[in-house]
C-alpha cells in the first residue's frame, strides 16, 4: 500500500507519447496488475515526488521562503 493517501481526482492532463512509450506503458500496467496506463504514470509521479533529490531540494527552498528566508 502506498505511504500516501490519494485524494479524489479533480484535474485532467493530456500527455503526448510515442508509439513505443504507449506500448511500454500498457505492458507495464498489465505486468504490475494496474488498471491502466494512467495508473503507471500516477505511481511514477508519486514515487518521483517522494524520492527525487531535485524535488527535495525544491521543497527545502520553499520551506526557507515560508520561514522568511
Amino acid at each position: 500500500m502506498p505511504r500516501f493517501s490519494r485524494e479524489p481526482f479533480t484535474q485532467m492532463l493530456s500527455l503526448r507519447v510515442t508509439d513505443e512509450q504507449d506500448r511500454l506503458l500498457g505492458e507495464l500496467a498489465q505486468a504490475l496488475g494496474l488498471s491502466g496506463k494512467a495508473d503507471v504514470l500516477r505511481r511514477a509521479l508519486d514515487y518521483w515526488l517522494e524520492h527525487a533529490p531535485e524535488v527535495k531540494k525544491a521543497g527545502k527552498r520553499q520551506e526557507g521562503r515560508k520561514d522568511g528566508g
